[in-house]
């Protein structure tokens, strides 16, 4: 989905920024808020869509058993047809052998 229909559609206007927040703050652990902020505004996204889910089932390798699950409400409209602004984000860290992996859904 792009930025632009989570912005226009979903009502999701600070989704772009958060996620400069975030990738900053990985990117740079430890400073203050402020600073991640400003190194946010210079957080260069290329990228202009993202993955939407509604169903995610977690598992750990080599293991068959449901670590976690995330489910997401599926588009809802109201009376008039227009899409009823919802919107759900979680963000994935995990380390393992090859360093740590980030994910933004």
């Amino acid at each position: 989905m792009s930025f632009d229909d989570l912005a226009m559609d979903y009502d999701a206007v600070q989704f772009l920024d958060a996620l400069g927040d975030y990738i900053a703050k990985v990117n740079n652990p430890g400073p203050t808020a402020s600073v991640i902020r400003e190194r946010a505004r210079n957080t260069l996204i290329p990228f202009s869509y993202v993955p939407v889910f509604h169903h995610i089932k977690f598992v750990e390798h080599g293991i068959t058993q449901t670590i976690d699950a995330v489910q997401v409400q599926l588009e809802q409209r109201d009376s008039h047809r227009r899409i009823i602004p919802w919107f759900d984000t979680f963000v994935i860290q995990s380390s393992g052998p090859k360093g740590t992996v980030i994910q933004t859904h």
